[in-house]
């Protein structure tokens, strides 16, 4: 029993070493274009789970990577939150969110390389834009910095005469 156990766990391993191989040879076949901050409405889910080798998906560029390595993946959506990889038979130009917690790649043969960039563009190109805070002085501090005085001027009652405060 001893030596069909060790017969087994020999067995398992020259799988596993086969299988890194194909997976190895298929991601030399293939690219992957990043979308760091997004993450993607998500079409045809797939199980991509590995047959004797592990599968290590527990950040951005592994989960990237370990879809590049198949074929049958067209797209990942890694979450930071919860450490998840997902990975879809269909890629989507569809963002759900804009967020830094977030990592969405579109894979492919080298020859779609030029369809997944427009869909990347086409992407960016929804992130909405926020403008930065602008943060400025008040009444009687210094807004040589902030070049921004945040007060408004004080009327009185018939608003004919306004008395400006001044940040020096």
């Amino acid at each position: 029993a001893e030596a069909a156990g060790k017969k087994a766990d020999g067995e398992k391993e020259n799988a596993a070493v086969a299988e890194d191989k194909a997976l190895s040879e298929m991601g030399d076949l293939r690219v992957c274009v990043e979308l760091p901050g997004v993450r993607l409405i998500g079409n045809k889910p797939l199980n991509l789970t590995p047959i004797a080798t592990t599968m290590e998906t527990d950040s951005p560029e592994l989960c990237s990577s370990f879809c590049r390595k198949n074929e049958e993946c067209r797209q990942s959506v890694y979450s930071a939150g919860n450490k998840g990889c997902y990975f879809f038979a269909e890629a989507s130009d569809q963002p759900v969110a804009f967020n830094d917690k977030f990592n969405s790649s579109y894979c492919g043969g080298w020859d779609e390389n030029d369809a997944m960039v427009a869909m990347l563009q086409k992407v960016f190109k929804m992130k909405p834009y926020v403008p930065p805070v602008r943060y400025c002085s008040w009444a009687g501090d210094n807004c040589m910095e902030t070049k921004c005085c945040a007060n408004v001027p004080v009327p009185n009652w018939k608003f004919t005469k306004f008395e400006w405060y001044t940040c020096y």
